[in-house]
């Protein structure tokens, strides 16, 4: 059971990058203060990689993907060769990116927005000229377009499997570590375990 919460709690530390927005509150007004051409080619890139018609689609296969080669990896152990339970993770895992479209449907343009004004962080007019230029041709414009799906391609899709597999293991002994830790803390230090108990009780 340990390790289904550990693959349960990995899941979703796999997937919320995908709706994270760590400056989504502040790209409007720095957006303001960039140079409006520099702008403009960086979400010309940005559309290249990602058209707008289409990111919901992408972006839903890009979480079933990896959430599909972290299940493949990380299900493993007695209470997922009951066939049961490996069909109602399964069926979880393939639709992960539906479930989480709402969230990324809300966050999404502003970590579009975001990613323009990294761009602009990053690169010159002149270089941002360039990188539009190459995704206009037809390699360049087969190449944005593609990049998204190479997390499917198998190579790609089994060097994540072992890698999950690998983070799976380091998590379920540092979660351990960590627990033991915090539960001496806890029983040396009674008056913090009041604390935290007093708030959970106020938060529900």
């Amino acid at each position: 059971m340990r390790r289904f919460r550990t693959g349960m709690a990995a899941i979703g530390l796999i997937a919320a990058p995908l709706a994270a927005t760590p400056v989504a509150a502040q790209e409007t007004d720095v957006a303001e203060a960039l140079p409006a051409d520099e702008l403009a080619e960086a979400q010309a890139i940005i559309n290249a990689i990602y058209p707008p018609g289409e990111r919901d689609a992408i972006f839903t296969k890009m979480v079933n993907d990896i959430g599909g080669q972290f299940g493949a990896a990380a299900m493993q152990g007695p209470i997922f060769q009951e066939p049961g339970i490996r069909a109602i993770m399964d069926d979880f895992l393939s639709n992960l990116g539906e479930r989480l479209m709402p969230t990324i449907q809300k966050h999404l343009p502003q970590i579009i927005d975001a990613t323009a004004v990294a761009y602009v962080n990053k690169f010159s007019l002149e270089e941002l000229q360039q990188i539009r230029a190459f995704s206009q041709t037809p390699a360049g414009s087969r190449y944005f377009r593609e990049s998204p799906e190479l997390l499917s391609d198998p190579a790609v899709a089994a060097a994540n499997q072992r890698y999950f597999a690998d983070i799976t293991k380091l998590q379920g002994e540092a979660g351990s570590e960590i627990r033991v830790k915090v539960q001496q803390y806890l029983a040396e230090n009674p008056d913090a375990l009041k604390r935290i108990e007093e708030a959970m009780a106020e938060a529900n």
